[in-house]
């Protein structure tokens, strides 16, 4: 393997664009799908299927992960990608697992429009489940990118 990255040779445009992206996909995920994730949490203990507590689990360790790797490549660019602990992307694993379970059964219960066989829930329900993490995906492969462009040789 080569020598790591310069955290700002290369990476000042990455950010920008990353932060950018971030902020547009992200935030709104981070607040919407970790309000949607506590919610079940709360549910769960007032007797909610253990199903519920899990996912909600996952979506929130997901959503922490991607939150702290964030944080990491903005102050230290593609060096900081490198020094956070591994075990943050097992979060991601956790939040894109959650993810997709949670737009799949949305695409299997509401049908392929997400809404009922007139069309007047396919918006908002459909806008729902981007909320609640398929749009953070671009962020996290964007990042995932990031990471194994930082441990190639050179």
């Amino acid at each position: 393997m080569g020598e790591p990255v310069d955290p700002w040779h290369g990476d000042h445009r990455q950010r920008i664009v990353y932060a950018v992206h971030a902020l547009i996909l992200g935030m709104p995920v981070l607040w919407i799908g970790g309000g949607v994730a506590l919610v079940g949490v709360y549910m769960s203990m007032l007797g909610a299927p253990a199903w519920i507590f899990m996912l909600s689990l996952m979506g929130l360790a997901g959503l922490i992960a991607w939150l702290r790797l964030s944080i990491g490549f903005l102050r230290s660019g593609r060096l900081g990608l490198l020094r956070i602990s591994r075990g943050w992307w097992w979060g991601i694993g956790s939040g894109i697992a959650a993810t997709l379970w949670m737009f799949g059964s949305a695409w299997y219960d509401g049908g392929p429009a997400f809404g009922g066989s007139d069309g007047t829930r396919v918006v908002g329900r459909s806008l729902l489940m981007l909320a609640l993490g398929p749009a953070l995906l671009p962020s996290v492969a964007h990042l995932t990118w990031l990471f194994w462009s930082a441990r190639r040789p050179r």
